[in-house]
């Protein structure tokens, strides 16, 4: 488990990351482990760049492909639309926006 994407969840901190290559800027809702066990974080993207370069967006992170992991001193409040507390295909949640 990642403590610090446990936190940046826990205090409303954005994520500035590394991703396949791309920079990512998120504000993170919710990560947890797939039965595959594949750690995930879902997120919105709201800048940088990315394969398909729908941003702002959702997108799903596979937590062992993240790269240079950072908490923003920036902060976000609450959920974005389209996001349901509690809805998922984790088989083990370990943080989540309410």
């Amino acid at each position: 488990m990642n403590k610090a994407i446990v936190n940046a969840i826990e205090n409303g901190n954005l994520l500035e990351f590394t991703y396949h290559e791309h920079y990512r800027l998120v504000e993170p809702h919710r990560y947890g482990m797939f039965k595959s066990g594949n750690q995930i974080l879902l997120a919105y993207q709201i800048k940088g760049t990315g394969e398909k370069s729908e941003i702002p967006g959702w997108k799903m992170f596979r937590v062992a492909e993240i790269k240079n992991l950072k908490i923003s001193n920036s902060g976000f409040t609450g959920t974005r639309p389209g996001y349901e507390t509690g809805k998922t295909d984790m088989e083990l949640i370990y943080a989540e926006l309410s």
